[in-house]
């Protein structure tokens, strides 16, 4: 039995089902760059790395905007909003606002707090966008060199990570973080105790 005779496609009928591939891979492929215009430039994605609800969150040392040196676990028995961010990003825009509220109604020693991590621009970035926009109270951290954008497994932002008292991942917010979101998750924190 000849297979290639039995088994072969005609060349009208190759191209015939050619073109409708490379249509759908050529829509395939601007519908995802064009899906997420806040993903970081120069990333890939490593799904391993991506920390999971009930997992401790994963500690790291960083510099704040004053230049002081922080780790998350100095902030071990409060609820911590690890959020991560870029002044460029619009939804990070629409969402400072409410993390500045939420700062400003909790006790600053010992209540909930948000940290939040600037991924790779410089103090003076992030000072001018805070003071044109007034912004102020939030607890900011400087990455530059994305080591906590790395250990989160963040791609895009904003995303925020919900860190329970214990110093454990219990949420993870992908996009905009409202203040109905920011009381969803205080009310879920309660409620788990």
């Amino acid at each position: 039995m000849n297979f290639k005779k039995h088994f072969s496609i005609p060349p009208r009928l190759f191209i015939f089902l050619l073109f409708p591939l490379v249509g759908i891979t050529a829509a395939v492929a601007v519908i995802a760059g064009s899906s997420n215009q806040n993903v970081l430039p120069g990333l890939t994605s490593d799904i391993r790395n991506v920390p999971h609800r009930g997992w401790l969150a994963p500690n790291f040392e960083l510099t704040t905007l004053d230049g002081s040196s922080v780790q998350l676990i100095d902030f071990r028995g409060r609820i911590v909003f690890l959020n991560f961010w870029a002044t460029w990003c619009i939804p990070c825009q629409r969402e400072l606002p409410a993390f500045q509220a939420f700062v400003e109604s909790q006790d600053p020693e010992l209540g909930p707090t948000v940290l939040a991590v600037n991924l790779g621009e410089t103090r003076e970035q992030i000072e001018t966008y805070f003071a044109q926009n007034g912004i102020k109270g939030i607890p900011t951290i400087l990455d530059p060199t994305g080591i906590g954008r790395k250990l989160y497994g963040v791609m895009s932002v904003p995303v925020t990570y919900v860190i329970d008292a214990e110093g454990v991942l219990q949420f993870m917010k992908l996009g905009e973080t409202t203040t109905q979101d920011i009381s969803d998750y205080m009310i879920a924190l309660r409620n788990k105790g």
